[in-house]
């Protein structure tokens, strides 16, 4: 794996020095993005790397696109990001991406941008479009010839009797099963298994904090883990909104403070210390959203007769 993380440099920075060479490398004061598959094939369901590298002014302010920009027809994996280099006033960022895609199409063509920020806007900046070929898979059955085989027939015996009689019991027990204690067999079911999701969900959480908030990228991904676990449990598509549009969504509320606190510390550098706090609200937020899931199927499955409140209070 560090091999291939150096690899990965030696590759940006050269094809970047290379590059710089052949166009003005930013010095004309344009934002100048290039992008490239540092392989020339993939196949499905396997990740490639895609590598990101822009020019421009050093008195602007540049953003890399994160885990919530659609790269269709591909999908993020992940994202490692380079350290500015500035020389002449002309500044240099790189990022290598993992992608991965579930297309079938022969040819798979990506465009990426960079985001031009301004004031509240952001403008996309995007690089030339580049394409990489699908690598198609044969299987062994595709392989197989079809071939004539002989038979012995042997002298069937087979107890039909028992075996309807023991189909039909077999059938009646199971029908009555589900008309009893279907609906709470379907509930412990969905308990356990959002259970387990949780779990699952702290120890990513813990995993993607360990040691504290060094980077940009360890934010987004800490960032990313909660817009996915929250989506499934509310059923509302935080991974396709900025964190800045599910703060405005609840303006007023702590959700929205500790957001902006994310937001500050990677498109500022401000208020690495204090994410430590809102590492741990995002963990006790989707804990009561479990909560009251877990409430709501309560209700469903008829284990509880009580309504659950229309508005959790832990919002407040």
């Amino acid at each position: 794996m560090i091999n291939r993380f150096f690899v990965t440099l030696l590759l940006a920075l050269t094809f970047s020095a290379s590059w710089a060479q052949e166009g003005d490398g930013g010095k004309s004061g344009k934002i100048t993005p290039v992008g490239w598959f540092l392989s020339d094939s993939i196949k499905v369901g396997e990740p490639v790397e895609f590598a990101l590298s822009v020019h421009y002014p050093e008195n602007i302010n540049l953003i890399f696109p994160d885990s919530a920009y659609n790269f269709s027809p591909f999908r993020f994996v992940s994202k490692r990001f380079f350290p500015t280099e500035t020389e002449a006033g002309v500044s240099v960022d790189s990022a290598v991406y993992t992608l991965t895609t579930f297309e079938l199409s022969d040819t798979l063509t990506l465009k990426a941008p960079v985001f031009y920020v301004s004031g509240d806007s952001r403008m996309p900046v995007y690089a030339e479009p580049v394409s990489i070929f699908l690598q198609k898979v044969t299987t062994a059955q595709d392989k197989l010839k079809p071939v004539s085989l002989g038979y012995v027939r042997l002298e069937e015996k087979f107890d039909f009797a028992h075996f309807g009689a023991l189909a039909g019991y077999i059938v009646l027990t199971f029908i009555v099963v589900v008309l009893l204690f279907g609906r709470r067999i379907r509930w412990k079911y969905s308990v356990w298994q959002l259970q387990k999701e949780h779990v699952k969900f702290l120890g990513e959480m813990d995993v993607a904090f360990a040691g504290g908030i060094k980077n940009v990228a360890q934010s987004e991904r800490i960032l990313a883990l909660w817009k996915k676990y929250s989506e499934e449990l509310i059923r509302f598509p935080f991974t396709k909104l900025t964190s800045k549009e599910i703060g405005n969504m609840y303006e007023g509320y702590p959700l929205a403070d500790h957001l902006r606190r994310f937001d500050r510390y990677m498109y500022g550098g401000e208020g690495g210390d204090s994410l430590t706090e809102s590492v741990e609200y995002l963990k006790t937020f989707a804990e009561k959203v479990l909560e009251d899931r877990l409430t709501e199927l309560e209700v469903e499955a008829g284990a509880k007769k009580t309504e659950p409140a229309p508005k959790p209070d832990w919002m407040v």
